[in-house]
């Protein structure tokens, strides 16, 4: 393995094992139990009746969530909620335990949204922000699904993770289900492409160690 492949597999395998550890900490815990709470208050309180979301009868992707409602259906309604608050979306991307076949209807549901217009600040990543204004755009009230939008950013830092090798980034490339998308992600592929050329990427089995995050 050369230098800059082996430089590679240790910088993914550290960001992997911090992600671990925090799934596994006891205030991880502490923040997924309290997540879920508020999610039942939040659907018991604010849903809105007038917004239909179907019952999940095991034909499409994504599960159900604990109330039975169909989550791909769901996503779909999340999506049209997005433009109406004037989010100029490029791209969705569904992650997590959702698209790796191991979700309970308790889950979170884990999107990336890459768009060049979020709120907040130049940069447009919303982990930065957490104002009134960029927390309220990305919400899915009055859904309450569980959606849980991270890394989200614009298309330019989306490209910029890659070439950093963003195990979430990696993740997206491997796993990923886009529900929504402009063209962008011909392009991440693209670059991707690029970089597995460039590093010989296929010697470190990315697929089968990022399966675990």
């Amino acid at each position: 393995m050369n230098q800059a492949l082996s430089a590679v597999s240790e910088n993914v395998e550290k960001q992997i094992q911090k992600r671990l550890a925090l799934k596994r900490g006891i205030r991880k815990k502490c923040e997924v139990f309290l997540e879920r709470l508020k999610r039942q208050i939040c659907y018991r309180i604010l849903a809105d009746s007038r917004i239909v979301i179907k019952k999940y009868d095991g034909s499409t992707p994504f599960g159900a969530d604990e109330f039975g409602r169909d989550v791909a259906d769901g996503i779909s309604k999340y999506m049209e909620l997005l433009k109406t608050r004037g989010l100029i979306v490029q791209t969705v991307i569904v992650l997590g335990s959702r698209v790796k076949g191991s979700w309970k209807p308790s889950s979170d549901i884990d999107i990336t949204i890459i768009s060049d217009n979020l709120p907040g600040n130049k940069k447009g990543s919303f982990p930065k922000l957490f104002g009134i204004v960029g927390h309220e755009i990305l919400s899915d009230k009055p859904l309450c699904l569980g959606i849980e939008p991270s890394g989200c950013c614009s298309r330019k830092e989306f490209l910029q993770r890659l070439k950093e090798f963003d195990i979430q980034v990696l993740d997206a490339i491997f796993y990923g289900q886009i529900v929504y998308d402009t063209g962008f992600w011909s392009e991440v592929k693209k670059e991707f492409r690029k970089l597995e050329r460039e590093y010989g990427l296929s010697q470190l089995n990315l697929k089968q160690k990022l399966l675990k995050i």
